[in-house]
């Protein structure tokens, strides 16, 4: 393939894609009701787990010792909550086939309905498959002045949802689908800040990626690579 013809197919493919900041969860994530934020988790374990071992992962709401009384612990600091969950359960909470959230049973559950219920009429109205597992976070900042930090995810997994009846739980696995990196977000770095994010590898080592990721953004101020965050 010639050097023109490969600039002329990248070009066409960054006019496809979205580099809009306002509501574009692949530039900058805020979590909403069509997502869910995991916390406590270690991502590199996630990945072996359901992508490498291809084994379903559940979710797991707030035990009821954090949400007893009138005020729910959810709303406390995240270190807090973390700090807890470690007295309950030991290390082997990092291990076992549960995704930690902190949210409630009911509030887990109606959430999950909503995201599954959405990504199900998409694909049967548009074939199209729109759910992922978000692996690791670049924090990163539009330019050296500006004070309000993006974050966006690094490794998208394609997941499904899913459960026999309304009394079972939601059961999260992966599709077998091509994962990729943030398409969105590389385009965007390249273009504007010349920072070019690593490819995935055929061999493709999540611990590896995400190294690779913390060496090409050192150069930036304020960058930072959160290798745990999960959604």
């Amino acid at each position: 393939m010639s050097e023109t013809l490969r600039q002329a197919i990248e070009l066409s493919r960054n006019e496809l894609l979205d580099m809009g900041l306002r509501g574009n969860s692949l530039l900058h994530f805020r979590g909403n009701a069509k997502s869910i934020e995991v916390i406590d988790e270690i991502a590199s374990q996630v990945y072996s787990h359901i992508v490498t071992d291809s084994k379903p992962m559940y979710f797991a709401p707030l035990p009821d010792a954090l949400t007893e009384g009138d005020e729910q612990d959810r709303t406390a600091p995240l270190p807090l909550i973390v700090e807890n969950l470690e007295e309950l359960y030991g290390t082997d909470r990092h291990s076992d086939n549960k995704l930690q959230t902190k949210l409630d049973a009911d509030s887990l559950d109606k959430k999950l309905l909503k995201i599954n219920t959405e990504a199900d009429t998409y694909y049967h109205e548009q074939g199209i498959d729109i759910l992922y597992l978000a692996l690791g976070f670049l924090t990163w900042y539009e330019d050296r002045n500006s004070d309000k930090p993006r974050s966006a995810p690094l490794v998208l997994v394609p997941v499904q949802l899913q459960r026999l009846s309304a009394k079972d739980r939601f059961k999260l696995s992966f599709t077998d689908g091509d994962m990729g990196a943030n398409l969105t977000l590389a385009a965007k770095l390249k273009m504007e800040f010349q920072v070019a994010l690593p490819d995935f590898a055929e061999d493709f080592n999540f611990d590896d990626y995400i190294e690779s990721c913390r060496e090409t953004v050192k150069s930036q101020p304020r960058w930072e690579v959160e290798e745990n965050r999960i959604a």
